[in-house]
Parts: C-alpha cells; structure tokens; sequence
C-alpha cells in the first residue's frame, strides 16, 4: 500500500532534540505514514536515540527508512536522498531538530484531499524554549480564489519555507525539478518551483509545526569564516532561482523576488565591512542593483538606512561615515 504521507527527516548533530521529533512522528494519528530518515553522517549519537525511539512504537517499525551518508553532504542531499527514498501521495520535510504536531499528517492529507491541492501550506510556531511564537507564510487569499501565496514567495515577498508543506510527490516528476547543491537559502530553490507548478494551493490556518530556534541548526552563522561560506552557498542557490525563473520565462514578472534576493545575498557581508575587501565583495555582488538601493524603483522600496549605506559605499566613503557615526554615538551616551 502506498503511504499516504512521507515525513523526510534530516538528522546532523541533533542529538538533543531526534527523540522529540521521531515521537512527534511516531504518534501521527493518521495510519499510513512512512518516515525516511537520512544521517548525513552525524558525529553524535542522534541516530543510536533515533532508533531507541522507533522501538518504542513497534507497529511503526516497517514505516521506518533509515538512509546513512558516508561522509557529510549537507542539507539538500539529505532531503534529496529521503525524498528518493519516499514513496507517499504527499511528502513532508523535517529538520531533525523540529517537531511536529500529532495530527500533522492525518489534518494534512485530509485537506490535500478535500481540495485537490498539489501543496498544502500550515501554520507554526517558532519554539523558542521559554516561549512559542505562532506564525504563518499566507497573507491574502489563496487556492481557488487565487495564488496569491504562490506568487507571494516567488516574488520573495512570503517566507519560502518547505517544513510547513505537504507536497504532491508527483510534482517533483512531472516537471523538470532542479534540486539545490547549496544549504544556505535552499528553500528558496525547492519552494519556487512547487509554487509555481503547483496547480493548487491550499491553506490549513493551523500551527501544526514547531520549528527550534537552537544553535544546532543547519544554518547558524558562529564566525566570519562561516560567514563567507553562508555567502557562498546563498549566492549559488540565488543563483539556481534566478536561472529557473529565466527558464520559465518568469523574470520580468518577479522582478522584487529577483531585487530582493540579490540584496538578501549582500546581506552576510554586513558586519564585515569595515574590511576594504569585504567592501569591495559587498559592490561587486550582484552590482547591478546599487542603484536601486539608492534610489528605489516602481517594485523596490529600499530603507533609508539600506539607501544611505549603499550611497556611502558606492562613494567609499562608508568607513569616514561610519567613523563619525560612532563618534556622534559615544558623545550622546556622555
């Protein structure tokens, strides 16, 4: 039997939160789920507490696919080598530091259903330990009144996130899907694509995942060095987006997305200006939007603050100004 549902568990270094994720899949109250989990080659012990967990719930043991990397290969490869693996209607990605609610499946598939939608999109809450935060990616209407989520992401004008998703598995097929190679920004890659394919959308007002803000994830920045690596990778998946929406024929129509995105890369060179060669990086990546930082255009609106520093280093007067920033700063604290 086909499952209906296929949770693709990413597992690196979280050892302290797989045994809450896996029992938030484990006690899904819909039936027919399978759960791929690839280790991408976790140093810790987060599998060995992963499968101490799945012996824990014995009529979910032949639901249970555990793939291992023989050396890390970072984010992507592993939701590409457990989607590979998947064989449900509908797949769901999670981190392995995330968690989900017990009905995530069952209420997810209900909706796909009911509705005949490629994609349904849920609501979260951002777990913060002392607290929850509850979000949501849908502004506007959707589904069969429009596909205002759908074009809000690929204009970068929604959060691209792929964890709150469950997408028809046939999507990926029908099309020519192009997996990102990159950690950094990778959403953005896959959720593209499956907004724009998708032929229907649908929205289920519900936080039924709790995505951790811990220092675990995949995407923390913990020096300059991994800074620049961040940029790298943002940069090479930014550049995927771009390549598909020119294949699409869809880059004029996107232009914000495309603005934003590009600017979203400079980004991670921010707090390493004060570097000449950082300043250098920073006008040379993706230049040909300086201006619209400066000066803004009918589809990008730049802050002040984002229009100023733009001017000041285009000008390279940026550490003159910056300079006398602090100065004016420490004066007023007197």
């Amino acid at each position: 039997m086909i499952p209906k549902i296929s949770f693709i568990v990413a597992v690196y270094k979280v050892a302290d939160y797989i045994e809450e994720c896996m029992r938030s899949l484990c006690r899904q109250t819909l039936r027919d789920i399978e759960i791929v989990a690839v280790d991408d080659c976790s140093p810790d012990d987060c599998m060995d507490k992963l499968k101490s967990v799945v012996d824990e719930f014995p009529e979910r043991k032949d639901q249970v696919k555990l793939i291992r990397h023989t050396r890390n290969m970072g984010l992507p490869f592993a939701r590409r080598d457990g989607f590979a693996a998947a064989t449900g209607e509908y797949v769901i990605f999670v981190d392995g530091d995330d968690y989900v609610d017990e009905r995530m499946a069952e209420l997810m598939y209900e909706k796909a259903i009911q509705t005949g939608a490629d994609q349904v999109v849920c609501d979260f809450y951002k777990d913060y330990g002392e607290s929850k935060l509850q979000g949501t990616i849908v502004k506007g209407e959707i589904g069969e009144k429009g596909k205002r989520i759908d074009d809000a992401i690929l204009d970068c004008q929604s959060a691209p996130y792929v964890w709150l998703k469950a997408i028809r598995r046939d999507l990926f097929f029908d099309h020519i899907f192009m997996w990102p190679t990159q950690g950094m920004g990778e959403d953005t890659v896959i959720s593209s694509q499956v907004s724009y394919y998708s032929r229907l959308t649908a929205h289920l007002p519900i936080p039924l995942y709790f995505y951790r803000q811990s220092n675990n994830s995949f995407c923390r920045t913990k020096s300059k060095d991994w800074a620049m690596v961040q940029y790298h990778q943002f940069r090479e998946n930014v550049l995927t987006y771009l390549y598909f929406l020119e294949r699409e024929g869809i880059l004029n129509k996107y232009r914000h997305g495309v603005v934003t995105k590009k600017y979203y890369t400079k980004i991670f060179l921010f707090p390493y200006l004060d570097s000449k060669e950082m300043r250098k990086l920073w006008l040379n990546t993706f230049p040909e939007i300086n201006l619209k930082l400066i000066f803004g255009c009918s589809y990008y609106h730049p802050t002040v603050k984002e229009r100023m520093r733009t001017l000041t280093l285009c000008l390279h007067i940026y550490p003159i100004v910056k300079w006398l920033d602090t100065i004016i700063g420490n004066n007023r604290k007197k």
